[in-house]
């Protein structure tokens, strides 16, 4: 069921970048959004092992995130130099030959391509759990899980409570109020064996809130600082992340469209989050340059774009080991 959530989730945050061909992004806007937080919740959940975090486990996953972060903002930057070149510009940006570029693409990942935000933080937080367990201070981390929530909530859309400053998301969408809690609620869950009763029903009504508290915000015209995280955001986030534990074989879904959901979430899940702007960019350039039909320029054709070549360099890559 964790593997259809990724799935699922993938798929979600396509839908958030990029335009919908109809109307499934702005119906599921507040669905959407538990996207990142259920990534995040599922890193935590896996590097539990043997009812404790082991350091080995968060080493060998920080590795991991810093050659996808090599890989990805490589691979971006090879097309922004390139379609730079086709379209008769400037070879290299004039923000990337300074020191604030180089300080941002560290700290915060999103200077290159902004979805890598999510796995800079996630690096961030690797490296803080890390540091807490060789210093014997995690326990103290957990007891700061709900503020560091609230806190990033009222940095974002709920900002106007105490500032008519519109904040950079930055402020809100970090290691400490975003990655971090949220690695710590998945990892949680596995170590205490957390269970709700009628999971379902909290799922159900979480859902309704967030649709309630859209409606409400939208009426009001409330947008504060960003509208990445709703107050329902989180906890619809951790229901939904919950049901996927209790239901581990996710019996509701149908066995075919199953064993698909299983098969994205367990092998090309990261690379749709990984690649799903740069293929929309690709298309924009054929679009732009070679008049494409615009057709092509909606999350539905990225996402099985990004599938399609996910499923090939797997491939590739199983008949290379082979």
């Amino acid at each position: 069921s964790l593997y259809i959530l990724k799935a699922i989730c993938a798929l979600f945050v396509v839908f958030l970048h990029i335009p919908s061909i109809s109307l499934e992004g702005a119906v599921l806007q507040p669905l959407l959004r538990i996207a990142v937080p259920c990534f995040l919740m599922i890193s935590g959940y896996y590097i539990v092992s043997d009812r404790k975090i082991r350091e080995e486990k968060v080493k060998r996953q920080c590795r991991k995130i810093v050659q996808l972060l090599i890989v990805g903002n490589l691979a971006f930057a090879g097309f922004v130099i390139v379609n730079n070149i086709i379209l008769n510009q400037p070879i290299f940006p004039i923000g990337w030959q300074t020191p604030k570029f180089w300080i941002n693409l560290i700290l915060f990942g999103d200077v290159i391509c902004y979805p890598f935000w999510y796995l800079t933080s996630y690096f961030q937080a690797l490296l803080l759990i890390w540091c807490c367990i060789h210093y014997r201070c995690l326990r103290m981390m957990y007891v700061l899980v709900p503020f560091f929530l609230i806190g990033g909530i009222l940095l974002n859309r709920y900002s106007f409570v105490f500032t008519d400053i519109i904040l950079d998301v930055r402020w809100s969408r970090n290691t400490l109020f975003c990655a971090i809690p949220c690695v710590l609620l998945g990892s949680m869950v596995r170590l205490k064996n957390i269970r709700i009763e009628r999971i379902k029903t909290v799922v159900f009504l979480l859902v309704a809130a967030s649709y309630v508290e859209l409606a409400t915000l939208h009426y009001f015209n409330i947008d504060g600082s960003g509208s990445d995280f709703n107050l329902s955001t989180y906890p619809l986030a951790f229901s939904v992340f919950l049901y996927c534990v209790q239901y581990p074989n996710a019996g509701i879904i149908s066995e075919k469209l199953r064993g698909l959901l299983i098969n994205i979430g367990k092998y090309s899940a990261v690379d749709i989050y990984m690649y799903h702007v740069l293929v929309f960019s690709l298309l924009k350039l054929l679009v732009t340059k070679y008049e494409t039909s615009a057709v092509l320029l909606n999350a539905e054709v990225v996402f099985m774009l990004c599938l399609l070549f996910s499923y090939a360099f797997k491939y590739k890559k199983m008949i290379w080991l082979s």
